[in-house]
């Protein structure tokens, strides 16, 4: 895997999703004139159309703000919680990760590097890339962050997650591929939106923008003016 920015250099480096993963997720890439994508995974349902937003996968609630299990030692690659009534599929946060929230060691955030399969209400046992750097304690309380370029979904019209890029294509479930986030692109409107003003996600329409309002995350701007349910050119501006 490389890490940093990738250059692209043509069509074929955007255009191709592949079933193996070819760099790290969240990698950047930026092609000739400009624009610039991020790598991801989509997750378990296919982008059926090219110019639709894209979001992280969702918070799972039961997985925030839960109890540490047992103490972790200053120093320790791992630690151990307490999960609420969802379960957790094996390595479902591997290469994201886990953030101290409140209590002893609060503040500090640790890379995840793999954790087994955990029943609803079950112990986590969480391995991690980077050292505890204040020993936990079992009133410190933690929060599972997923990697948001790993289970990528179309944008739904109230936001679970955070924006990860516009599809520049149609791509199948499972995938791996390059996403766009910042430059010229085609994006579903929803509404009408008035040219040079801010677009924002998430729009009426799953996978669509719309214009810029105080409650919602602003990704880009207009370049022409948009029409409700058709694709027009924007200029993200999102990484």
């Amino acid at each position: 895997m490389f890490t940093g920015t990738i250059q692209l250099h043509d069509a074929t480096d955007v255009l191709t999703p592949s079933t193996i993963q070819q760099h790290d997720l969240g990698a950047r890439g930026i092609a000739k004139d400009g624009r610039k994508f991020r790598y991801l995974k989509i997750g378990a349902t296919a982008i059926t159309n090219a110019g639709l937003t894209l979001q992280a996968p969702a918070i799972v609630p039961n997985h925030q703000n839960v109890a540490a299990e047992a103490a972790a030692a200053l120093g320790a690659f791992v630690a151990t919680l307490t999960l609420g009534a969802t379960a957790a599929t094996a390595n479902q946060y591997a290469e994201g990760f886990l953030v101290i929230n409140d209590v002893t060691g609060e503040g500090h955030t640790y890379r995840i590097k793999s954790h087994a399969a955990v029943a609803s209400s079950g112990v986590m046992t969480v391995r991690l890339y980077d050292p505890i750097k204040v020993a936990l304690t079992t009133s410190s309380e933690a929060c599972l962050i997923a990697n948001p370029y790993n289970g990528a979904v179309v944008f739904p019209t109230t936001a679970t997650g955070m924006f990860v890029g516009v599809a520049p294509y149609a791509i199948p479930a499972s995938n791996f591929a390059w996403v766009q986030t910042y430059g010229v692109c085609s994006l579903l409107a929803a509404g009408t939106i008035g040219v040079g003003l801010g677009i924002a996600v998430p729009g009426a329409v799953a996978g669509a923008g719309t214009v810029m309002a105080a409650t919602l995350a602003q990704i880009g701007h207009a370049l022409q003016a948009a029409v409700d349910t058709e694709y027009r050119a924007v200029f993200l501006n999102s990484d």
